[in-house]
């Protein structure tokens, strides 16, 4: 039974009640069944499932800046984690890159350490103005929002953000993991090593 044909028998029902003076009944109840049951089988998707491709490269910061892509990689089968940076300037120019594995106990706390000794190398080293990247989006809301875990963590983050805000001018944002691609394959580098170690330093040019 189409949907017309349930709206046509239900108004057919109600005009005989009136001009005979009945009162049959009118199951509303199973009309609407119907006509739900209709609408579900016969009606199109408003959406299609569409895939896009979206080119995504590293973009350089602007002129007389740096940019420090960092990440973290978590190794759930044995708790360990890589974390990496690589420190370009508007060029392309490769000023520092560095990698190191060590222990941790989730994807998040990887992230945050990573995201910890990218500040730490930033003050270190002087590097001002940079902007930040890295493509873990919660990671840059964990700066301004509080967390359920890791607080102790969060907060030595927020501090040194803050020190590095006073020392100079520093810029965090989002990038795809495509434009974060040298960063995240040496952090999985990282984890190639046989044993945790120090931060290893890499000081020649890289190609981005």
């Amino acid at each position: 039974m189409g949907w017309p044909s349930l709206i046509k028998g239900t108004m057919n029902t109600g005009n005989e009640n009136n001009v005979n003076n009945t009162s049959k009944y009118i199951n509303t109840n199973k009309v609407l069944n119907q006509a739900l049951e209709y609408h579900l089988i016969t009606s199109r998707p408003t959406t299609n499932n569409i895939k896009f491709k979206l080119k995504v490269k590293w973009q350089d910061p602007p002129r007389n800046w740096y940019k420090l892509n960092f990440d973290g990689v978590f190794d759930n089968s044995c708790l360990h984690r890589g974390i990496s940076g690589i420190i370009p300037n508007n060029k392309g120019d490769c000023k520092l890159g560095y990698y190191e594995k060590y222990p941790t106990t989730s994807p998040i706390q990887a992230e945050l350490q990573a995201l910890r000794h990218a500040l730490q190398i930033i003050i270190k080293e002087n590097i001002f103005p940079v902007e930040v990247e890295t493509n873990a989006t919660e990671i840059i809301r964990f700066i301004y929002d509080d967390y359920p875990t890791y607080n102790d963590l969060i907060h030595e983050c927020r501090l040194l953000m803050e020190k590095a805000t006073q020392q100079g001018e520093i810029t965090m944002k989002h990038s795809f993991r495509e434009g974060n691609i040298v960063a995240h394959q040496l952090a999985k580098e990282s984890l190639m090593e046989p044993r945790y170690n120090k931060p290893c330093y890499l000081s020649y040019l890289l190609s981005l």
